[in-house]
């Protein structure tokens, strides 16, 4: 049988990586064919930003010693599975943005149930308490930033308002309480125990923890300890509750658009905002779940939540251009809780480009681009006055359409 000959290297020539007697160069492997050159999403939100900026930060907005305090943040990400398209305006400054940060309260919801389910799976536990007992060891969240640590309070989810059964799979599998499932994590408008209102997000926070909730936000990249940038919920809408000794602690972290000391409890940046969006709505969070079934679960389940979605009355975007699939929006007030100034507000949603729908496809032909004309867009600290809505709907539109366009 034939051996294969070995072989040497030339001491005085280089071999594969460059190195001297590393042997002969591999094969190289083929590389993609590059995509014809477009012009990016950036450069349009950059060009409508300047076009309307002067109708939506108001100079009468400006925070003493904050001189961010009146911009608008934006982010938008284009779904495609050939590219990646991501713009952003002021889109990594800390802003307050109210109702919007109770999405975070539903993610760490739904990655708590999934780590139950997998922890479910690991030994035969007889009963709830049994199991409970030993899933707080697992679920304990240690890690949080130590400001909340030390707090005293929203240190440890109570896992038996939250969650039932004992096993991965019927019967007894590991759910959401009937209550907990049915009110807080429901999107229905009507229901004040809902998510979308401050009793029902204030049931989730409060059942989850501030603790947990920001563990779960780092361990999916949301929150950064070392900037104190990202998604930060640390606070149980509890200011509309006329005795003050009924509400919460909260913990803050700084802000530019408000002049509370210390900051903000409900804050984000619309970079990871938009990004927490995306993964929800392409089925790709919770990349830490290890059991795809879980990790499904997981996203469809906060997908689910927010469809279809709330909007702030009548929409500011003119008509028929697109639609917003799914959604959440923020309406808040800078200052204390108990002398509010000024309405601040917020959204992040799932748009579907519609008019005209050709625009997409054309797009795609001519690019050889994938878009599937869903956009995730993420946008915060607009004032609730009519001219800058207004300005607002104009600087989403020309964006999107001059970008489908590439005019």
């Amino acid at each position: 049988m034939p051996t294969r000959e070995k072989q040497t290297a030339d001491p005085g020539k280089k071999g594969a990586w460059g190195d001297p007697g590393a042997g002969p160069t591999p094969p190289e492997i083929p590389k993609p064919t590059p995509l014809p050159p477009i012009k990016g999403l950036q450069d349009y939100l950059t060009a409508a930003y300047a076009a309307e900026k002067g109708a939506i930060e108001l100079p009468s907005m400006i925070l003493t010693n904050k001189p961010d305090s009146a911009k608008l943040a934006v982010s938008i990400i284009a779904f495609d599975s050939t590219d990646e398209h991501y713009a952003g305006i002021n889109d990594e400054l800390m802003y307050y943005s109210g109702s919007l940060v109770k999405v975070a309260a539903v993610y760490a919801a739904h990655d708590l149930r999934a780590q139950a389910r997998m922890h479910a799976a690991t030994q035969s536990f007889a009963d709830v308490a049994t199991f409970q007992a030993s899933l707080a060891s697992v679920v304990n969240p240690s890690g949080a930033v130590a400001q909340l640590r030390s707090m005293g309070v929203g240190l440890m989810p109570n896992l038996s308002s939250i969650l039932g059964g004992f096993r991965p799979s019927g019967p007894n599998k590991v759910e959401f309480m009937p209550a907990f499932r049915d009110h807080h994590l429901s999107n229905n408008a009507a229901d004040e125990n809902s998510v979308f209102h401050n009793a029902g997000a204030r049931a989730i926070i409060r059942a989850l923890g501030y603790s947990y909730i920001n563990v779960s936000m780092m361990r999916s990249g949301f929150y950064d300890p070392t900037t104190r940038k990202g998604i930060w919920l640390a606070g149980d809408y509890s200011g509309d509750i006329k005795d003050k000794a009924l509400r919460l602690p909260v913990s803050r972290v700084p802000v530019v658009n408000d002049d509370v000391p210390e900051g903000g409890a409900q804050a984000i940046t619309t970079k990871q905002m938009s990004r927490m969006f995306h993964l929800i709505h392409s089925q790709t969070g919770f990349s830490h779940i290890t059991d795809q079934t879980e990790r499904d679960a997981a996203n469809q389940g906060i997908h689910d939540v927010l469809t279809p979605g709330d909007r702030l009355g009548p929409s500011p975007y003119p008509p028929g251009k697109f639609f917003s699939h799914c959604g959440k929006v923020g309406i808040g007030t800078r200052g204390p809780v108990d002398k509010p100034g000024a309405s601040v507000l917020s959204e992040g949603s799932i748009v579907q480009w519609t008019a005209p729908p050709t625009l997409v496809g054309a797009f795609n032909t001519d690019h050889s681009r994938n878009l599937s004309g869903e956009f995730v867009l993420v946008w915060q600290n607009l004032f609730d006055q009519p001219t800058a809505k207004s300005a607002l709907g104009r600087l989403v539109t020309s964006t999107m359409e001059n970008f489908l366009n590439q005019s």
